[in-house]
């Protein structure tokens, strides 16, 4: 059994169909109705990512790394499979209930209707609503095993709940299996999460004592601690770039079993954090390439209170995780502490 994050919000059009498609039929859906036709995904059966890969390139399309995500929901998720779906400010767990794989082509027509009960038309393997073609292209049944929308502040531990951050369609969470184990007996007795209170008031004595005592190199040496605790080989990028047009990462963390790759930028500030540390990590991941099979993500780690209007903006736009003082506290004590043996 494997657990996974799976999205159902992205693609044109698709928001409307995709949550009824779920929530009241059991269908988890994917985008790529471009390729959502039976002889495509008896392909796909046989070869693998490979027919994924030749597609693209007859579509003239660039090998971009979303087309994994692709490979995921057809390729690898299966049968007795956890899947963890987000939807705003709350999140469901599902159980893939057999290795069935539905297309456009193949999906029941009668199932197809928005969350006002508006029928989509069909045509040439493809769904439409008012003239606009409807991105999902691929399904899998599956059924509710956790309450349905469970607030994630209420149910998902740090840990869980950072990761439901994630911006790619989907991504294996195998690592977090007692997450959303707990989440799930948790919401079947209406059991919520509740020592908040305490945790908030560990970590705000943490970003204290961290302000107080740790020099600008001690904190980096915390950062990265933390990413060796969580499973991250850890390397320290040569200074020699910094300031200069190949921009700046104080840390780079790969993971090998997720095929990610972490690329940190470290400011020890009191306030606000400002937008130069955005700027600085997205010019190194501009420039430092650490192969196609790793999946990136650019952090700001921060000991400050907040970040500047123009940082928030400018990580929204490039898909950077911004992580201030609390947060990042937070996350230590979430890991166990371990990281703090490294000072």
């Amino acid at each position: 059994m494997k657990y996974w994050l799976h999205r159902i919000s992205g693609g044109e059009n698709a928001i409307a169909f995709s949550y009824p498609l779920l929530f009241k039929n059991n269908l988890l859906s994917i985008g790529w109705s471009c390729f959502s036709r039976e002889d495509f995904l008896n392909d796909v059966r046989l070869r693998g990512m490979i027919a994924i890969d030749e597609k693209y390139k007859e579509e003239g399309w660039e090998l971009s790394r979303n087309r994994h995500c692709l490979g995921r929901f057809l390729c690898e998720m299966e049968k007795g499979d956890r899947v963890v779906v987000p939807t705003w400010k709350s999140f469901s767990v599902f159980e893939i209930i057999n290795d069935k794989i539905y297309c456009n082509e193949t999906i029941d027509k009668k199932l197809y209707f928005d969350s006002n009960g508006n029928p989509a038309t069909y045509s040439n393997s493809c769904f439409y609503k008012d003239g606009k073609a409807i991105d999902l292209g691929f399904y899998r049944e599956v059924r509710l095993i956790s309450k349905k929308e469970m607030a994630r502040e209420d149910y998902a531990d740090q840990a869980l709940y950072s990761r439901m951050k994630v911006r790619q369609t989907n991504v294996n969470i195998d690592d977090l299996s007692s997450s959303v184990e707990n989440a799930i007996n948790n919401s079947l007795v209406n059991k919520p999460i509740n020592i908040k209170e305490i945790k908030e008031d560990f970590s705000q004595k943490l970003l204290e004592k961290i302000r107080e005592m740790l020099k600008d190199n001690s904190f980096e040496t915390l950062v990265e601690g933390y990413l060796k605790s969580i499973g991250g080989e850890v390397m320290t990028p040569s200074k020699n770039e910094s300031g200069s047009e190949y921009g700046d990462a104080d840390k780079v963390a790969f993971f090998e079993k997720l095929k990610t790759v972490v690329m940190v930028q470290i400011k020890k500030h009191v306030w606000k954090t400002d937008d130069r540390a955005v700027q600085q990590i997205t010019e190194f991941e501009r420039n430092h390439n650490f192969g196609d099979e790793y999946f990136t993500q650019l952090w700001v780690v921060s000991t400050c209170d907040e970040f500047t209007p123009e940082a928030k903006s400018n990580a929204s736009e490039k898909g950077v995780r911004l992580i201030d003082g609390r947060e990042f506290c937070n996350m230590i004590l979430e890991s166990g502490l371990s990281c703090l043996n490294v000072l």
